[in-house]
């Protein structure tokens, strides 16, 4: 973990459909995901609000925070509330 970012509280969360789990799911790394950042096309949506250049700049700093979120949403099934919308 970052120093910059150990005193943040870790977001609240959904928990997922009760017996529903990902057995055989291979957590990913962090460089794995400053990969497949990297390898994002060049174009970006009005509706996202983080232009894909400015995440690309950023991939080794977000990197760590989307592994642990992308990890614990595959391995436990629970995806904080602030993703969800009804």
């Amino acid at each position: 973990m970052r120093t910059s970012t150990e005193s943040v509280p870790v977001p609240d969360s959904v928990p997922g459909t009760p017996g529903v789990s990902w057995h055989t799911f291979d957590p990913v790394e962090c460089d794995e995901v400053v990969e497949v950042i990297q390898k994002l096309p060049n174009k970006s949506c009005a509706a996202n609000p983080v232009p894909t250049s400015v995440l690309k700049q950023l991939a080794d700093d977000v990197a760590p925070f989307l592994t642990a979120l992308f990890n614990r949403v595959m391995t436990e099934g629970v995806v904080p509330a602030a993703f969800k919308c009804l």
